[in-house]
């Protein structure tokens, strides 16, 4: 049996700041000479534990969610592509190279009010009913909007019919505006 109190004297002996660092120095020469067998033994018990691990991860996360936001919010900056393939494929089921086609066939343009579009701005626009508000699929999806069209859009719910009814109320309120103006005398500006 062995002496408890000789095992802490040993063991809080080992903690020294050189121990620790040629433990360090040891351990990254072992890695680099065994690499292929750390990591087969990695992998192996990462295998052999997967629920575990997925346990413990998640719930580190649920412990420390700002954490988590940091780690993610950091990880999307440094992988802006990666990070915005991901979502494509998440979200819409689209590869980068579908939409560098939809890009294309638009001529970098808002398929609604054909203005410029910034890549990174671009939003897919897609029928709501289909696969609901944050997906889409390849039945569903109209094209890349800017970012005013497609509020605009989903503002009015997808119906056309009540965009042109807000279209027809707006010049005929415009054209008030500029008939009471013209009655006062002040100059006009077009309003539409």
């Amino acid at each position: 049996m062995r002496n408890p109190d000789k095992y802490r004297e040993w063991w809080q002996a080992s903690r020294t700041p050189e121990n620790r660092e040629a433990r360090r120095q040891y351990s990254r020469a072992y890695y680099a000479a065994n690499r292929e067998t750390v990591a087969a033994q990695r992998k192996e018990y990462q295998d052999r534990n997967r629920d575990k691990l997925h346990r413990w991860q998640r719930a580190y996360r649920l412990r420390h969610p700002e954490r988590d936001r940091e780690r993610h919010r950091v990880y999307r900056e440094a992988n802006q592509e990666q990070a915005r393939a991901w979502l494509l494929r998440r979200r819409h089921g689209m590869q980068p190279e579908d939409w560098a086609a939809m890009w294309t066939a638009q001529d970098g343009k808002c398929y609604l009010c054909s203005g410029e579009l910034a890549a990174e701005k671009a939003h897919i626009d897609h029928g709501h009913s289909c696969c609901g508000p944050n997906r889409s699929c390849p039945v569903c999806r109209c094209g890349l909007a800017c970012e005013q069209c497609n509020r605009a859009i989903g503002l009015v719910r997808d119906d056309p019919a009540r965009l042109r009814r807000m279209a027809d109320a707006l010049e005929a309120a415009n054209r008030g505006v500029v008939e009471r103006m013209a009655e006062r005398g002040e100059p006009i500006e077009l309003l539409f």
